[in-house]
């Protein structure tokens, strides 16, 4: 247990297990610093993320909307082992009337020789292109629309989704002493809001290093020296990301069975440097 004043007094949680991360485009190898923390295992899914990135040399802006409906009758096995379900058809998938694409899902395992796995349906937009024009709006309640199918019933859900989260200080490729504390400030984000530490390297995706959460915010907090002081000390550069989510679960009365996970998400991502 890690005791220490500055924490206990700001209400921070420091969770340093395993953080599984989603890539905004499951097709291909993330390493652009936007990515989802994920909610935990649910075989349907509604996400709205609107991300952004900010290095010393780079600034990127991202809005996805996706949703996937897993159908655990149909295992997708390969010598044996489970690797993860099919993706059932769902109809028309629509964002605010605004319709997503249908697109191949992946199974990502090297050395499988088993690619799509179903259908999911997607927007996703960055830097302004892509998406049908999609953005995350914060402080909006989004409707969902699902025309349905033979294994998924039609329905319509809403969601509001929280204030855009934006780093006001310090700056993206400002560098932190590890004997100090440091005080950071944003705008926006909802009730809770969490910051993911990771291992970065330019090319390279993101590795989860420790998360904080933050059960009140009040737009800063003093990240103290003895968290600073947890992270890996042979890495330089550290990629902070700070989120915030509304979120809930639901459950169809028929025939589709399984828990959907219903997301709004912001998050904002900075490349910052630790020195001793």
């Amino acid at each position: 247990q890690l005791r220490d004043d500055d924490i206990q007094s700001q209400d921070i949680e420091i969770h340093n297990g395993p953080i599984p991360l989603e890539s905004f485009n499951t097709s291909v190898s993330d390493t652009t610093g936007l990515f989802l923390a994920s909610m935990g295992k649910f075989y349907g899914k509604l996400v709205i993320v609107g991300s952004e990135y900010d290095s010393p040399t780079e600034h990127h802006e991202a809005s996805l909307a996706q949703a996937v409906f897993y159908n655990r009758a149909e295992p997708v096995i390969y010598n044996g082992d489970t690797l993860g379900y099919r993706a059932d058809d769902a109809g028309v998938v629509s964002i605010d009337n605004l319709s997503l694409r249908t697109e191949p899902e992946y199974l990502n395992f090297p050395g499988v020789p088993i690619d799509t796995i179903g259908t999911r349906y997607s927007l996703l937009n960055v830097d302004g292109l892509g998406g049908r024009g999609f953005q995350y709006y914060g402080s909006h309640e989004y409707q969902w629309g699902v025309s349905g199918s033979i294994s998924l019933p039609p329905f319509q859900v809403n969601i509001n989704a929280p204030a855009k989260v934006q780093v006001l200080t310090p700056a993206a490729g400002e560098s932190f002493s590890r004997s100090h504390n440091v005080p950071i400030k944003w705008r926006g984000g909802g009730q809770v809001v969490t910051i993911l530490i990771s291992d970065f390297q330019e090319g390279s995706p993101a590795k989860p290093v420790l998360q904080l959460r933050l059960k009140n915010n009040r737009g800063r907090v003093v990240l103290p020296k003895r968290v600073l002081q947890l992270l890996p000390e042979n890495r330089s550069r550290f990629l902070f990301t700070f989120s915030s989510e509304s979120s809930f679960v639901m459950r169809l009365i028929s025939v589709y069975q399984e828990n959907i996970a219903v997301r709004a998400v912001t998050s904002h991502s900075l490349v910052y440097s630790l020195n001793r």
